[in-house]
């Protein structure tokens, strides 16, 4: 737990950083080959940092259904959309 909480907090200082410098859009790119539920909740608090900027985008790459319905779930929590791309 202290390990994610350190990385969720590097991930939330860096992004609210860039977001001052830099006024441009912001995409995300997940390029997953497994997941696990740990990862599905570090996932969507790293989106809740930047989910109020207009100018996002989300790309998902997948290469089977569990990592597509794991980006569906994800997606769900959210009001912007995610873009589904097959690897």
């Amino acid at each position: 737990l202290e390990y994610y909480n350190s990385v969720i907090q590097a991930v939330h200082d860096w992004l609210n950083e860039y977001i001052v410098y830099y006024n441009s859009e912001i995409e995300v790119v997940w390029k997953l080959k497994v997941i696990s539920d740990s990862a599905k909740k570090m996932i969507i608090d790293i989106l809740k940092i930047i989910e109020h900027k207009s100018n996002l985008r989300i790309k998902w790459y997948y290469d089977n259904n569990e990592i597509l319905e794991a980006g569906k779930y994800i997606s769900s929590t959210f009001s912007f959309d995610f873009e589904f791309v097959k690897n």
